[in-house]
């Protein structure tokens, strides 16, 4: 009987999800926004947006899922603390 680490094997999965590409399409249904939205191409030119990767030269670009979703998440952290804030002020 083979000893099988699955401690390993968890890692390794973890590990190879978190390199998940995205493409634009993906994208802009990540932010609700459909592909041929303007404000979208405006949220991925900000400077603070994750930066898209070529595989290949002249590829189409894509994102890492997991940049993305922590982008969203940043997001909604702030306008959390931002909301909280204006409900103290009140």
């Amino acid at each position: 009987m083979t000893n099988f680490n699955y401690e390993e094997l968890a890692k390794r999965i973890v590990y190879e999800q978190t390199k998940e590409l995205w493409s634009f399409n993906d994208v802009c249904a990540a932010l609700g926004y459909s592909d041929e939205s303007t404000p979208v191409r405006r949220i991925v030119e900000q400077k603070d947006f994750p930066k898209p990767t070529t595989l290949i030269s002249g590829g189409r670009r894509k994102w890492f899922k997991k940049d993305v979703l922590n982008w969203i998440e940043r997001q909604r952290n702030q306008r959390s603390k931002l909301m909280l804030n204006v409900s103290q002020a009140a």
